[in-house]
């Protein structure tokens, strides 16, 4: 909620604007951050919800493989996961685990689409994902959408992951192209030989102290999660 709440400031949107998160992650965690931190969930496509405000206006959300709190029909229906009753669980949509994925159908064909879009962007921040060789549909879209964007060469990845992980995760996708770890960002020199113990909490700390040093006093901007992060030690 912090990093989406920074995001919404409109000081930082001068430096830095966010277009949208992609995940693979079945859980309604970013759901709820979205329609807590920025009043709603755009989710790139028509769905009707009782749980979560759905605002166009809002960074989109893609979730490649679907979700367990999303059910069949037109417009796709937004559940409460808590409150999901029985025989729910054949109405889902979501793309089990494995080599490979049916993406052909709707709404799938539609949400890969939007983030072959979506990555036509300065820099891709990755955060918990190791880019695992077996998710061959994730590794084609990286790989197009950097091709994509020549002349500029491809946008810039930052794995926020572990030093030593990150390092892995770029040796083994050689085909990805100006891919900075942990210990090449900004700030983050320090921990190319010592994690920190939250490697995602650590580095958007240290995020926010560099718009410090860019003169824009986040304690100002009465960011409520971002206060409520900074003070946390």
């Amino acid at each position: 909620m912090a990093l989406l709440q920074m995001h919404n400031a409109k000081e930082i949107r001068a430096i830095e604007q966010l277009k949208g998160i992609i995940t693979l992650n079945y859980d309604s965690l970013l759901d709820r951050a979205f329609n807590t931190a920025r009043g709603g969930v755009n989710y790139g496509m028509a769905c009707v919800s009782g749980n979560y405000t759905i605002r166009q206006s809002v960074p989109l959300l893609i979730k490649l493989h679907g979700s367990f709190n999303w059910r069949t029909g037109f417009p796709i229906r937004i559940v409460d996961q808590k409150k999901t009753r029985a025989g729910e669980q054949e109405e889902m949509i979501w793309i089990p685990p494995g080599v490979e994925k049916e993406m052909d159908r709707y709404p799938f064909n539609l949400l890969w689409g939007k983030a072959f879009e979506l990555l036509d962007c300065d820099t891709l921040r990755i955060v918990g994902c190791s880019l695992s060789q077996n998710d061959w549909g994730l590794m084609s879209l990286l790989f197009f959408s950097q091709l994509r964007s020549r002349p500029k060469l491809g946008y810039e990845i930052e794995i926020i992951d572990e030093h030593k992980k990150g390092t892995q995760t770029r040796d083994k996708n050689g085909f990805l192209k100006h891919v900075k770890v942990l210990g090449e960002l900004d700030g983050c020199q320090d921990f190319v030989d010592s994690d920190p113990d939250n490697v995602f909490e650590t580095w958007l700390k240290i995020k926010l102290n560099s718009y410090l040093r860019k003169g824009i006093r986040v304690d100002q901007l009465r960011l409520r999660y971002v206060s409520g992060l900074m003070r946390w030690k």
